[in-house]
């Protein structure tokens, strides 16, 4: 599936229900979202059902398409803060966002940690984006990935979770983000 709201939309079908109306556009931005990472060739099967089926179920394709595709002052801003803060060691491209990053656009807490996307359009060469989002009460890493490498497994193996090119983990204040960094580098055989 191309993501979770397919997931989500294709079971609720099968049970006899739906998604609520007030709810189908948040399934649909998702959906489309999550389709980016994706081109024609490797698109998975049933992609173009679900997303015709948001349609017929009564989502505004436009409104969502625009909530993907468009950028406000504050989101450009708050990527540029990410581009200065880029780094890449070997293959990962990674960002470690301080409160003040976020707060000083300002940019909600919720869509700050949700630019790791963007973290992995930056670097070409990356093959892993990692995005740390720091906050008082916790630490959230949102990950990226290219081809083979999970940063599901990676994740995971943080307490995390999530798809094998998109996945996160959330961490106590002041845990050791460069052990997040070696166990990626170590996963891509770098170590």
């Amino acid at each position: 599936a191309v993501s979770a709201s397919q997931i989500i939309l294709e079971f609720l079908l099968r049970v006899g229900l739906t998604i609520p109306k007030e709810a189908l556009n948040d399934f649909l931005i998702a959906f489309l979202d999550d389709k980016r990472q994706y081109t024609e060739e490797n698109m998975p099967p049933r992609a173009k059902e679900a997303e015709e089926t948001f349609l017929f179920l009564g989502a505004d394709y436009q409104k969502a398409y625009d909530a993907v595709h468009f950028k406000d002052e504050k989101q450009i801003a708050y990527e540029a803060k990410i581009a200065q803060k880029c780094q890449i060691r070997d293959k990962i491209a990674f960002a470690i966002m301080a409160k003040e990053d976020y707060e000083s656009i300002p940019y909600p807490y919720p869509d700050a940690g949700s630019k790791s996307d963007f973290l992995l359009s930056l670097k070409k060469e990356a093959e892993v984006a990692l995005l740390f989002t720091c906050a008082d009460h916790e630490t959230r890493l949102s990950a990226r990935s290219r081809a083979e490498f999970s940063v599901a497994d990676l994740c995971a193996h943080f307490g995390g979770g999530g798809h094998t090119q998109a996945a996160g983990a959330t961490f106590q204040p002041g845990f050791p983000i460069e052990e997040v960094l070696a166990e990626a580098k170590r996963r891509l055989g770098l170590l």
